[in-house]
């Protein structure tokens, strides 16, 4: 299973970013999210839970329809050519009333 909200910021997308990173004089080495993330997971959830619920809060997915789908979509996502999270939906989702 790959888990990985910031392949989309790998090799080739990653250069489009670089002008932001150098305009604003800031350098980054060696960021592990996963540890700033840590730190700030309730504040983030309180803060974030009551916007989700009152549906305030917009994302993207990419949806890929079933297991066969899997390895192109592995493939965008490893490319960057997702535009929100990858997701690949092997059997319908029942909570949507999806049959």
């Amino acid at each position: 299973m790959t888990n990985n909200g910031g392949v989309g910021h790998h090799a080739a997308s990653m250069r489009l970013r670089e002008p932001i990173f150098k305009a604003g004089n800031l350098t980054v080495k060696n960021l592990s999210v996963a540890e700033l993330a840590a730190g700030h997971h309730d504040e983030m959830l309180a803060y974030v839970a009551p916007l989700a619920a009152a549906r305030k809060v917009k994302y993207r997915e990419d949806i890929s329809q079933g297991l066969e789908a899997i390895p192109g979509a592995f493939l965008e996502m490893m490319r960057g050519d997702n535009l929100g999270k990858m997701l690949v939906q092997v059997n319908p989702d029942q909570m949507l009333g999806q049959s």
